[in-house]
Parts: C-alpha cells; sequence; structure tokens
C-alpha cells in the first residue's frame, strides 16, 4: 500500500514536469518525444497506406499495350523538346546568347552553353 501511494506521488510529480512514466518498465519519456513519436507513426501510416494502392495499381499498369507505352513516350519526348525550347527562349528573353547548336540535355548543361 505504502509503495503504491509512493509511485502515484511519483507520476503527479512527473506530470507536473511534463513527462510520462510506464510503470510496468520504468521508462520516462517526455511529451515532447512522445508527440514526435506519435507524428512519425502517423507519417509511417500515411505512407503505407499509399505504397498499398499504389500495389493495387501496379498489375493493371503491367497490362497497358505496346501501343498506348509508345503513345506515353512519345508524348514524354515532345514536353520534354517544348520545355527545352521554352526555356532557351526564355533565356534569349533575359539577354543570353547561344554559345552551341547541341540540344541540351540537363539544366547545368543547358546553362553552361548559354553566355551573358
Amino acid at each position: 500500500m505504502k509503495q503504491e501511494g509512493a509511485m502515484s506521488a511519483k507520476m503527479r510529480k512527473l506530470r507536473k514536469s511534463g513527462s510520462s512514466q510506464s510503470a510496468e518498465d520504468g521508462i520516462v519519456v517526455s511529451q515532447r518525444e512522445f508527440s514526435s513519436v506519435a507524428i512519425f507513426q502517423r507519417y509511417t501510416e500515411k505512407v503505407l497506406a499509399f505504397q498499398q494502392e499504389v500495389d493495387k495499381v501496379a498489375p493493371f499498369r503491367l497490362e497497358v499495350d505496346a501501343t498506348t507505352k509508345l503513345t506515353d513516350e512519345m508524348k514524354r519526348q515532345v514536353f520534354i523538346k517544348l520545355r527545352d525550347e521554352n526555356y532557351m527562349a526564355s533565356l534569349r528573353l533575359e539577354g543570353f546568347s547561344v554559345d552551341s547548336d547541341d540540344a541540351p540535355v540537363t539544366l547545368e548543361a543547358l546553362r553552361s552553353k548559354y553566355v551573358r
């Protein structure tokens, strides 16, 4: 009985200091650590739920025919070409001039072909 009273007094003291303790294992955890763990667990649950949704759709993506894949690849190539042309045009508007006619592959390569 005396031990239970001492334990409850200790718990009240921990609550006042912003910490909590598990009576079974004697681990003291601050409120900040507890909320960090809770945030991480919610994030992990969201990631797992998203991964499950992706896993549900994955088999259907494998069944896409070759024509659709070819169309998607052509759209991607056209988008890349338009993006590069648009970026070159915007650089020209800013006063840059072309050093080379090679097609740029990355943003760094594109910037290296222009000088002010």
